[in-house]
């Protein structure tokens, strides 16, 4: 209405100074240019005194960027200014934002930083509304935890502060166990790693403890004694026992009666005289044996040799010397099967047995490696040895009860009974 009634004067002033000039053209008392000037000239007066009177209002929005309260007194912005505060504002958010993906990168809840609040707050509604299982259509949406106000002293009004016992007993414990399990798991792949290692090095080299202890350790058990398996109760001979023992004589039976003596003090075992089973165990009187076997004193002394040193899986048979299965041989078990009135199954293994004893595997490849090795059996291999007879011994109980008490020696004469020699052709073809 006012702009209306200004052009409305603004026309009538016109108007009015249309029709002075007018006249004073008719009359010709002044000069049209200085009239003109004139009028013009009051038209910008007014038009002035009419602008400074009125004075258009300006809008500010400079308390849309400060953190404190209006108080009545305001800035005024232009364009350029406002522009500036915008950018920077904008500015600030993405470096806040950006600050927040870095923590959540880890995969953990930041609870220490200075939003922490609204993070447990946002958690809090999450977990009741699983709890109810249906969600409020009417309240809003949980917003992105990024987005959300960074609280400070002038906008905590925004929502009320909570603390880390208003996530629930269930929260608290979630985390907790979260955490006890990664510590758990991290301990637990160290300790196996560590153990699987040591188990390789006692596999591999029979490494223990115990060889690093002074000789004067006032511990009474032996350095093998935690290597050998429970106590058991191991398989006893009943009867008699068929042994050939090398020539007692022979370098051969030195070296491995040496070295039976020798394991046996290291280890604490049995003591036992080196021999060679031929079978065992007879459940058959003394004199009955020994006319039964009395036609194999007609054999002739033969030689046999020691090829390899290895272990074994029974008591008696710990870590023993392989002895090759020759024709003698053979020929020797076939024909006291045959004379005993028993069944020959052909699964004979001769052998030499070097010690006695329940070990682990680990202990077994260590006395292995120090007959091989300390005692230098790997340069005597193969280890020839005569056997010139047979040898019953009583086999009850423990070795140091066990006793010889019979021989059959074998002919040393060159001539041979022919039946015998009849008999062993027939077996040869």
């Amino acid at each position: 209405m006012d702009n209306n009634d200004s052009n409305k004067n603004y026309n009538n002033d016109s108007s009015i100074k249309c029709n002075e000039i007018e006249n004073l053209k008719n009359n010709n008392s002044v000069n049209p240019k200085e009239n003109y000037d004139h009028i013009f000239m009051e038209n910008e007066n007014t038009e002035q005194t009419k602008n400074t009177t009125e004075i258009p209002k300006k809008e500010n929005y400079d308390y849309l960027f400060s953190e404190e309260k209006l108080k009545g007194g305001y800035q005024e912005l232009n364009k350029e200014e406002m522009m500036k505060k915008i950018k920077q504002k904008i500015k600030e958010i993405k470096e806040q934002e950006s600050e927040i993906h870095k923590k959540f990168k880890n995969g953990y809840i930041p609870l220490n930083n200075l939003n922490k609040n609204a993070y447990l707050k946002n958690f809090y509604h999450n977990t009741q509304k699983n709890k109810v299982g249906t969600v409020n259509n009417n309240t809003p949406s949980s917003k992105d935890p990024h987005q959300d106000k960074i609280p400070t002293k002038d906008n905590s009004d925004a929502y009320s502060y909570l603390n880390e016992e208003d996530i629930g007993y269930m929260g608290r414990f979630a985390l907790k166990l979260d955490k006890f399990l990664k510590y758990f798991i991290q301990i637990l792949n160290v300790l196996l790693g560590a153990s699987f290692f040591i188990a390789a090095i006692f596999y591999f080299t029979g490494v223990h403890f115990d060889a690093f202890k002074s000789s004067n350790s006032s511990n009474s058990w032996p350095s093998s004694r935690k290597y050998r398996k429970p106590p058991i109760h191991h398989f006893e001979f009943k009867g008699y026992s068929l042994l050939m023992t090398p020539d007692r004589t022979s370098n051969a039976y030195k070296i491995l009666n040496q070295t039976v003596t020798d394991l046996s003090r290291e280890y604490k075992t049995e003591l036992f005289e080196p021999h060679l089973t031929l079978y065992a165990p007879i459940d058959i009187p003394l004199e009955d044996l020994k006319r039964k076997l009395n036609s194999l004193s007609m054999m002739e002394p033969f030689e046999l040799k020691m090829t390899n040193i290895t272990t074994g899986n029974k008591y008696y048979q710990c870590v023993l010397g392989k002895v090759e299965l020759t024709h003698d041989l053979e020929y020797i078990y076939g024909r006291t099967m045959e004379l005993l009135g028993l069944e020959n199954k052909n699964d004979y293994f001769p052998h030499i047995s070097l010690i006695y004893g329940d070990f682990h595997t680990i202990m077994k490849r260590r006395i292995l490696n120090e007959v091989l090795h300390e005692k230098k059996f790997i340069y005597l291999l193969p280890l020839k040895f005569t056997i010139s007879q047979i040898e019953i011994w009583k086999t009850e109980g423990e070795t140091k009860t066990w006793k010889c008490h019979d021989t059959i020696p074998f002919n040393t004469n060159e001539s041979e009974d022919e039946d015998e020699m009849i008999y062993r052709d027939i077996n040869k073809i």
